[in-house]
This record gives structure tokens, C-alpha cells and sequence, in this order.
């Protein structure tokens, strides 16, 4: 289950880079286990976190 978390976050981080190259830093999706199991297993909390990095707070 590992190994499936850390590809997810991979994806989740290149995507990120990808949408945002103007960002500064590296980019964390802050991917974790889902607080409500009925809408899956994982859950990525980085939005919030990308008004720093994009100049945005």
C-alpha cells in the first residue's frame, strides 16, 4: 500500500510542477489517508499550501 501512496504523491507533486511553473519551491500535495473512508482512501490537502509558493497570500 506503500508503494501506491508514493506514486500517487509523485503524480499528484509533477502534476502541480506542471500546472504552476511559475511557483517557488517545491510543491507538496500533502497527500494522506482519507478522513472519510466512503470517498476513498487518500485525500490531497495541498491546495492551501500552493498560495505561498504562487505569491498568493
Amino acid at each position: 500500500m506503500l508503494r501506491i501512496a508514493q506514486t500517487l504523491e509523485a503524480q499528484l507533486r509533477a502534476a502541480m510542477q506542471q500546472a504552476f511553473p511559475e511557483a517557488d519551491g517545491e510543491l507538496n500535495p500533502a497527500l494522506g489517508p482519507a478522513s472519510k473512508p466512503e470517498f476513498g482512501d487518500f485525500q490531497a490537502n495541498g491546495a492551501l499550501a500552493l498560495a505561498k509558493p504562487l505569491k498568493q497570500a
